[in-house]
């Protein structure tokens, strides 16, 4: 008898798992036609090799392709090879096979040394008769390799390699010699093949890289495609070992020494054309056992695949027959997938071996047992991704060219490509519906934890961390939140703790706002409370993270994991302030032992917060970490304890632009301070903000010129200072002031002129409330009582209220102001605080001093009026002396002429609103800002001014006692009328001057002006028309104010003849001669 080789052969299904084994079967079968053959199991035999005799005596193809067995299909070298080649010319019975241990810290992941023992025929549940025929055929083809491959080695164990003993075998049977015949390392798929490898062995991206890239990929795709279109040929003929035979050859493309140089993104490609039409091959599988005709079983086909000779498209065979024998329920499915996760032990090489894990996971995803039988699914699945994570660990261990910088970081970018093949085996445990969260808790997430820390792999542990957190259900979470952070302290440096608990604090946060949509109402607080525990655990765990890391916890990610604490808590506990000022406490605590171990060095006069200087982007998210409470708190983080103390840490740009957040959530909230020490604590974070520059004057970005937006929002903040307290209020804008008063330039005038109007509004309620109770307290002695715009009183001495005020005493009168201002506030004493305000902004422009003081002197003339019909005189000497401050300022600082066109109408204006001055007070005001007008630079320029000063004279609407001088008023218009005279002799353009007057003399002869005769009037249309005239006579040429001026004359000679018309001034205006 003739001893049989034995191939790798899957094991009885007894549920004890499977072995596999490379030797000598302990079986003796006898030859074709010998004395112990059964009869009725084989009638002939064929002396091809590659054929077998089926038991109606058909000669089919058999499937075994001409390929030999290659050890780098399961991860072995070719020294390795080598020892299994020798071991089977031996024929010794049972052969050990170990893969390479890798000097790596995760070699523990490659298995040990196992012992393959083949089991007989018998053990595997084969009928007797094709047993038979599969050893028969199985010895004979074995006889031919010997005979034809491994005799040709002249029979010695040592004489020649691994590889010259394939190529010749290759050559015997056929077979395209490979890249072994040359002497070269037959490569893994991770290592460069000969022909594509660059010099040094480095890896070229080259684009002749990329191009013998395509090449293999497109060949062996072609050889795909062809063979799988053979495999369907031979389904529909129903030609069993075709269709073995060409599948074997379509997915052993996958581990073809050609597709081991391809990358992993080409292989991956690759591996789904290979295995697009393995759902096919099941179904056909499925269908052979199902039909009665053919004398197979589902476990038969199951069996017989398993003498493929190539380990690789042997096990993907395999799995597409297990999958089909859970379907044909010929056997229970853990039985079969217990089988099938042992048999793919034997894929060592990580590449390969994942996805062929993968193929395992995808072909049995809707087989897995499930329910009562739910123990079975996970744990198959568990050791499946317990396999495929250290095979995925091992890729960036592989040798080769891993050497350079360059290299490993692209093994670390093809890994992460891979990454979805591991992760799927999450994915795959969440989806089992029989999965509680007892069994999540107690079995399956603690072996997942305990694999991720194993693996020491940050990028593993990084990515499945994420994994478990995203595909395994809220409710999980919560009830293993303390298993899952225990974790994080124990994971490697480089992962980033942060989006780990930053995914976790999301998925519980928006679990409980879904919840409460759903429900309405927390039946005993019980989700609350489940929330407030969940606080400290996220708090214990940063500060486990914090010890276990030391020195290597930088300031940016004490801030960052903090940061996610804060959202955390603002989120989900809105009103707990503390845990608030807890993560600011910390956060400050942490950063300055991150600096002490960094060696900052402290000087004995300054604190170590002063001697810290943080990176740019540590400074970056301790901003972003001070402007998260904003949004949702607004002032209420003045109550925390250590907001202020962190915000030292931030360079001032920096702190300016925690301000500007400050102040756009108050804009945006409408909160204001509520107490002095409340609005001391805001003011000194918008010190930035409103001084813009630093106290030792080094300029910041933006210095010179404060923002607009700066400005706006912090007159908004001055007027919401408000309180029912007048006394609290008036204190509240005197201690804004002094903070303001640090800024300079326009920034110093556009956040002082809102206190003003401020200090305004508290006068007419003082006002207001003096008159409602029948008060009255103020004093009507000026000299004692007002103080110039200089702050000088007028005996001479300096206001000590007003040097209060303005910062100028010491900083205990400055902050107490309240015990300045006395029990009671009187309008003298916001009249005081109005005035010192403008005198400081009258400084950098007078154009806006002399607003303020018009506007001052308007409001207090509203309120001269006592009720009763007498007047206030002090208020009526309180408006004298802000219009006198006006003309002052005017006499002292204004000097440009288009400012002073401004500050006259300016002045006109209000002195004809003004009710309460005594004649002689208007009479003297009036005549000096006519003064003014015929100071004028330009001749036109006093012509207009002038004009408009005659409306002082005759007021048009007062009360019967008021200042008229209509004759003063016909000398304005008659000295306006010389102006423009000599102002169209000098320059044409300056025509519609006499128009302007002509409506001027209108409106006071309509008016009634007694000095106001229809002869003026006459007088002028004429001199207007002559002038006119003479003007489109000059050379032809009209200036460009020609027109305007004369469609302008037009409207007021067509007002006058609408006069002419009107029964009421028919008699007046048909004076007027219009030609």
């Amino acid at each position: 008898m003739s001893s049989h080789h034995g191939y790798f052969q899957s094991g009885s299904i007894d549920g004890e798992g499977y072995r596999s084994s490379y030797g000598n079967s302990d079986q003796q079968i006898p030859s074709s036609g010998s004395e112990g053959q059964p009869k009725s199991s084989v009638q002939q035999t064929s002396n091809n090799p590659h054929e077998m005799i089926s038991n109606s005596g058909s000669i089919t193809q058999f499937y075994i392709p001409k390929s030999s067995f290659l050890p780098q299909d399961i991860g072995l070298n070719a020294n390795q090879g080598d020892r299994m080649c020798t071991a089977q010319q031996q024929h010794t019975p049972q052969i050990t096979a170990q893969p390479p241990i890798l000097n790596t810290q995760y070699a523990g992941s490659i298995r040990p040394e196992t012992s393959l023992q083949t089991p007989t025929m018998h053990q595997l549940g084969v009928q007797p008769s094709l047993a038979n025929e599969l050893n028969r055929n199985m010895h004979q083809y074995s006889q031919h390799l010997q005979n034809t491959a491994l005799h040709q080695t002249n029979n010695s164990e040592t004489t020649g390699s691994y590889a010259a003993r394939s190529a010749k075998a290759y050559a015997t049977i056929g077979s395209p010699t490979p890249a072994a015949s040359l002497n070269l390392p037959i490569p893994t798929p991770t290592t460069m093949s000969p022909q594509i490898q660059g010099k040094g062995n480095k890896f070229d991206e080259s684009p002749a890289m990329q191009a013998q890239q395509n090449r293999i990929l497109t060949d062996c795709t072609r050889k795909v495609q062809e063979n799988a279109y053979y495999m369907k040929q031979a389904m529909d003929k129903g030609e069993l070992a075709t269709v073995l035979d060409r599948a074997s050859q379509m997915v052993g493309e996958l581990c073809d020494m050609s597709s081991g140089s391809l990358t992993p993104k080409n292989y991956y490609e690759l591996y789904m054309r290979a295995l697009d039409d393995m759902p096919n091959l099941e179904d056909y599988f499925l269908s052979i056992a199902v039909n009665e005709s053919i004398p197979y079983a589902m476990k038969n086909i199951y069996e017989h695949v398993q003498y493929c000779p190539r380990v690789l498209p042997r096990l993907y065979l395999q799995i597409s027959a297990g999958s089909a024998l859970i379907r044909s329920k010929e056997e229970t499915a853990h039985l079969v997938l217990n089988d099938l996760v042992e048999v793919v032990k034997c894929v060592q090489n990580p590449l390969r071996g994942l996805f062929l894990r993968h193929f395992l996971l995808q072909a049995t995803r809707d087989k897995l047992p499930d329910g009562d039988l739910v123990q079975y699914g996970y744990e198959f699945v568990l050791a499946n991704f317990i396999e495929m994570n250290k095979l995925w660990v091992r890729i960036q261990h592989l040798p080769g060219d891993g050497k350079t910088k360059e290299q490993r970081k692209r093994r670390e970018r093809e890994r992460n490509e891979l990454r979805i093949l591991v992760g799927t085996n999450l994915v795959r445990l969440s989806q089992l519906e029989g999965v509680s969260s007892k069994i999540y808790g107690e079995v399956i997430l603690p072996k997942i934890l305990e694999q991720i820390t194993v693996c020491g792999d940050p990028l593993a542990q990084a990515y499945l961390i994420d994994c478990v957190i995203q595909v395994f259900p809220d409710e999980y979470h919560i009830d293993t939140l303390a298993i899952l952070l225990a974790v994080c302290p124990r994971l490697r440096d480089k992962v980033n703790i942060r989006t780990i608990m930053q995914s976790l604090m999301d998925r519980q946060a928006n679990y409980y706002a879904e919840e409460e949509l759903l429900d309405e109402k927390d039946t005993n607080n019980v989700k609350k409370s489940v929330a407030q525990e969940s606080f400290p655990l996220f708090e214990d765990c940063v500060q486990k993270v914090y010890h276990s890391r030391g020195p290597k916890l930088v300031s940016k990610e004490v801030i960052r994991l903090q940061t996610a604490l804060l959202n955390f808590s603002l989120k989900y506990f809105p009103g707990n302030l503390d845990q608030v000022s807890n993560c600011l406490g910390m956060c400050i605590k942490f950063i300055r032992q991150a600096a002490k171990l960094t060696g900052v060095t402290i000087s004995s006069t300054n604190h170590i917060d002063d001697a810290i200087k943080l990176d740019g982007t540590s400074v970056n998210e301790l901003q972003k970490m001070l402007s998260v409470p904003l949004e949702s708190l607004s002032l209420k983080v003045l109550q925390l304890n250590h907001y202020s103390a962190l915000l030292k840490f931030l360079p001032w740009d920096s702190r300016r632009d925690v301000g500007m957040t400050m102040l756009r959530a108050i804009d945006n909230l409408g909160d204001a301070p509520t107490n002095l020490k409340e609005l001391k604590e805001l003011f000194s974070i918008l010190q930035p903000v409103i001084q813009g520059k630093e106290n030792n004057g080094i300029p910041s970005v933006n210095s010179m010129e404060r923002n607009q937006e700066e400005n706006i929002l912090v007159s908004k903040l001055i007027h919401l200072l408000e309180s029912n307290d007048l006394n609290k209020t008036f204190e509240m804008l005197s201690v804004a002031r002094s903070y303001l008063c640090k800024a300079s330039g326009t920034g110093l005038q556009a956040t002082l002129v809102p206190v003003v109007f401020a200090a305004l509004r508290i006068v007419k309620k003082l006002d207001f409330k003096e008159k409602k109770e029948g008060l009255n307290t103020l004093t009507t002695s000026l000299e004692t009582e007002v103080v110039n715009d200089h702050g000088v009183a007028n005996n001479g001495e300096i206001d000590s209220k007003f040097l209060s005020i303005v910062g100028l005493e010491s900083e205990q009168e400055k902050t107490e102001i309240k015990s300045e201002i006395g029990p009671s506030l009187s309008i003298r004493e916001v009249f005081l605080f109005v005035q010192s305000t403008i005198a400081l902004l009258s400084n950098g422009s007078p154009e806006l001093g002399i607003k303020l003081y018009l506007s001052a002197s308007l409001s207090s003339d509203h309120m001269v009026d006592m009720g009763d019909g007498s007047p206030n005189n002090f208020l009526k000497q309180v408006t004298n002396e802000f219009l006198n401050s006006a003309y002052g300022l005017y006499d002292d600082e204004v000097v440009d002429s288009q400012i002073q066109q401004r500050c006259i109408t300016y002045i006109v204006g209000t002195l004809l609103a003004i009710k309460s001055l005594l004649s002689d007070q208007y009479e003297q005001l009036t005549t000096k800002v006519t003064q003014y007008a015929a100071k004028l630079m330009k001749k036109q320029d006093q012509c207009r001014m002038v004009l408009l000063c005659s409306h002082l004279f005759y007021a048009v609407g007062k009360k019967t006692d008021a200042y008229q001088n209509p004759q003063r008023s016909l000398e304005c218009l008659q000295r306006s009328l010389k102006l423009a005279d000599a102002s169209a002799l000098l320059t044409p353009s300056n025509f519609p001057l006499f128009v302007d007057l002509l409506e001027q003399y209108v409106y006071f002869f309509d008016e009634n002006n007694p000095v106001i005769t229809e002869s003026y009037v006459t007088g002028l249309i004429a001199l207007i028309e002559e002038h006119l005239g003479s003007l489109k006579n000059a050379e032809g040429k009209e200036p460009n104010a020609v027109p305007e001026g004369e469609k302008h004359f037009h409207e007021v000679l067509e007002y006058i003849k609408r006069k002419m018309n009107a029964e009421t001034t028919a008699a007046r205006f048909g004076q007027i001669k219009i030609n």
